[in-house]
């Protein structure tokens, strides 16, 4: 009989500081036999450390700790193929069986699976990035092929690794950054999977659970816990398992907070370079911002719409001063797209009235792809005016049409209806546009007419 103990993160999000608390367990308790590995969206985007070293430093970190391996999650998708390529340019591999270029040829470095022996026991580890979705099947598409990269239905390319590498494991385990109920799936379509450690969900399950055949387990998000799978081997079969999510309420490894500090200063010195500078652009989240105009008057100049719309909240604070990317990046962490729907007049009307609620507008604003702290007001660009008592819109010079479809400008998060639910438009029907509302903000922060525009308010009492 052997025993070999799994350990599991999944969702960090970059959350390095709970991250340096896990390694104190591990480092406490991980013997060399065991095995250590994580189910996706370690490095998110909106950290200093992980944006201004394209992705290393977060591999830096899993190495420091000891881990096997790191499924390609969204989050690490969407830094692009050049940050993927650096981040897989090293020993620690990184996973995805369906993700590829564009085209279908192979990233460079990526890897579909290893092969690891622990005590004589050999384990087959399948990468997977989410691909199913209650929405539709690839819907991550429409955000990967914007990179050159294609997500692709990862059945048949599962079953095709483990018959290409059979005789040569024992058991498999498939890292899965689709979500809970994606894994039960698998698990009933693929015969021979032994355990899925999942991710994306940000489930918490505490105790792992069978589906057919297969141990399904999935340790929260945000570092918050730790997922642990102990495995009892008699004679090439596991004969139990035995697991736990375990609070992570452990003091932080001091040698991963140096870590840490070392790779924040690297790369800061890589964002801090000035781009340019400019007069101040004041912000606020209840009140007319002129940042926020500056952002909806850019969309307007890049895009042919009838007019753009942003909430505040896709941005922290003023700018001012020496632009930087580091400071491009505090101000707006967020990995969201512009992106072009439909807007009846009337349901503008309704998101218009609910930005007017200032207890609406500071609520949280959690939601798919946002880093910031609460909903914001809306914005416009400078071709709308808005007569507030009473309250009237004008986009033209013309009245605002209640049965018109009129085309905006805005974000994923409001086309997703999120904050503001009357601007929701279907996916399949809406376009998204490369790069992210900070990188609009640095292709035209040098554009000195849209700044005196965006000091032009929009809203007239």
């Amino acid at each position: 009989m052997k025993t070999i103990t799994l350990y599991h993160t999944n969702d960090i999000h970059s959350n390095f500081d709970h991250f340096a608390s896990i390694v104190t367990y591990l480092k406490a308790n991980k013997r060399e036999e065991d095995l250590l590995l994580d189910a996706g969206d370690f490095c998110d985007f909106k950290s200093t450390m992980v944006n201004g070293t394209q992705g290393r430093a977060g591999k830096v970190l899993l190495k420091l700790a000891g881990y096997d391996a790191l499924c390609i999650g969204n989050n690490e998708g969407f830094s692009g193929v050049k940050a993927l390529e650096v981040m897989a340019d090293d020993e620690l591999p990184l996973l995805s069986v369906n993700l590829t270029m564009l085209d279908g040829t192979p990233l460079k470095n990526v890897k579909p699976s290893i092969l690891l022996e622990k005590s004589d026991i050999r384990f087959l580890i399948i990468g997977v990035s989410p691909y199913f979705g209650l929405d539709g099947d690839g819907k991550y598409n429409v955000f990967f092929n914007m990179d050159n990269l294609h997500v692709h239905n990862p059945i048949p390319l599962i079953k095709a690794e483990m018959k290409n590498k059979q005789g040569l494991y024992d058991f498999v385990i498939l890292l899965s950054h689709q979500g809970i109920h994606t894994d039960e799936y698998l698990a009933k379509e693929i015969e021979g999977i032994d355990i899925i450690i999942g991710g994306h969900s940000h489930t918490v399950v505490d105790q792992p659970y069978y589906v057919h055949q297969t141990v399904l387990h999935i340790a929260g998000e945000y570092g918050n816990l730790i997922g642990r799978l102990e495995l009892s081997i008699d004679n090439g079969t596991i004969v139990d398992i035995k697991g736990e999510s375990i609070p992570n309420t452990f003091k932080q490894d001091q040698e991963t907070l140096e870590l840490m500090k070392e790779q924040t200063q690297i790369s800061i010195q890589n964002l801090n370079q000035t781009l340019y500078t400019i007069d101040s652009l004041d912000h606020s989240m209840t009140e007319e911002s002129e940042l926020s105009n500056f952002i909806c008057d850019a969309l307007k100049k890049e895009h042919d719409c009838d007019f753009a719309l942003m909430h505040h909240g896709i941005v922290n604070h003023d700018l001012s001063g020496d632009i930087s990317k580091m400071k491009l990046l505090e101000a707006s962490p967020s990995p969201l797209n512009p992106t072009l729907i439909k807007v009846k007049g009337e349901r503008l009307l309704e998101a218009l009235k609910l930005s007017l609620n200032p207890d609406h507008v500071q609520a949280n604003g959690k939601s798919p792809g946002f880093r910031g702290h609460c909903i914001g007001a809306l914005s416009f660009s400078s071709n709308v005016q808005i007569q507030l008592e009473p309250l009237h819109v004008f986009i033209d010079g013309m009245p605002l049409d209640i049965e018109k479809l009129y085309d905006v400008m805005t974000d994923d998060y409001l086309q997703r209806g999120s904050g503001y639910p009357s601007l929701a438009y279907p996916d399949d029907h809406s376009i998204y546009f490369s790069g992210y509302i900070r990188d609009l903000l640095e292709r035209n922060l040098e554009d000195k007419n849209l700044i005196i525009s965006a000091k032009i308010f929009r809203r007239i009492k």
